[in-house]
């Protein structure tokens, strides 16, 4: 299974929305539910505890004095 099947199975992929000459914006929608949940709470664990997920991902440190 390549990336974007994975992605598009697990309801992750932007699908974007045309019909005609209208374009629509991008949505994340379908997929599965149940792939999506079990994937959420270890990506929150990665963010919380991974370096270079939380310099990316963590609170913004916008003039604020280290310790």
């Amino acid at each position: 299974m390549e990336e974007s099947q994975a992605a598009a199975l697990a309801g992750l992929a932007p699908m974007t929305q045309q019909s005609g000459k209208w374009s629509g914006r991008s949505a994340v929608r379908s997929g599965r539910a149940v792939l999506r949940q079990a994937l959420y709470m270890p990506a929150l664990v990665a963010m919380r505890f991974n370096p270079d997920l939380k310099r990316v991902y963590g609170p913004p440190h916008h003039g604020r004095k280290t310790r």
